[in-house]
């Protein structure tokens, strides 16, 4: 299980190399028990972005997925390592785990917390937010879209660390809780998500629907 101190940098190589091919790693920062919680920035008094109490990790049953759209842009600050700017920025969302390109991901809020990600799925589920744009269908795919190769090791990094902390959870998409989030996160990774789910000891629902939500297209569900 990944150490938690108030950052703690590993690396592992990345679950879904083909056979042969040269291992991508990915690199996974945990700051998740920094004292902190999400925050509406432009708020005043910065209001929070979470429930205020702490909730029992047996009240987590799913995983949430996201795409971030075109507000994950890691611009360094003056001095700033792209480590850092990654950790500044994924502290900056309501997301737990943030997946940037170039296989960094950062487990950015505890578990515990109920964050304001996910609608109808906030209370019982841990959210995870690609920071990339990516089509609902990949056959609508273009050239102002993310490409899937940038993120895949990260998304496959933050599954296999939810599913060490959190086993037999199940994996569902934002489009299932909101009608305004039709495509979230989008056909690309939701099937990656769907390949790797029975390796890691996940299960995956694309069609259990709660609120304004909808069933995702059958699609999302294929695994090759």
């Amino acid at each position: 299980s990944p150490p938690s101190p108030s950052c703690a940098r590993w690396r592992r190589t990345a679950r879904n190399t083909p056979l042969g091919a040269s291992p991508e790693l990915a690199v996974l920062l945990n700051v998740a028990h920094q004292p902190g919680l999400p925050r509406f920035k432009k708020t005043k008094g910065g209001g929070l972005r979470c429930y205020p109490t702490p909730r029992d990790l047996g009240d987590v049953e799913l995983v949430v997925l996201h795409q971030w759209g075109a507000h994950a842009s890691l611009t360094l600050a003056p001095g700033e390592t792209l480590e850092e700017c990654a950790i500044r920025r994924a502290r900056s969302v309501p997301y737990h785990l943030s997946v940037f390109a170039g296989s960094l991901v950062v487990w950015a809020w505890c578990s515990t917390i109920s964050s304001w990600a996910s609608n109808g799925f906030n209370r019982t589920s841990i959210a995870i937010g690609v920071g990339g744009r990516f089509p609902k269908l990949e056959q609508s795919r273009l050239s102002t879209h993310s490409q899937v190769d940038a993120f895949e090791a990260g998304l496959v990094e933050a599954l296999g660390a939810v599913a060490e902390l959190l086993p037999g959870r199940t994996i569902v998409t934002h489009c299932q809780s909101s009608r305004a989030r039709r495509a979230d996160p989008g056909e690309a990774l939701a099937r990656i998500a769907a390949r790797e789910a029975p390796r890691l000891g996940l299960r995956v629902d694309y069609s259990r629907t709660l609120g304004t939500g909808a069933a995702c297209p059958a699609s999302w569900s294929l695994t090759t």
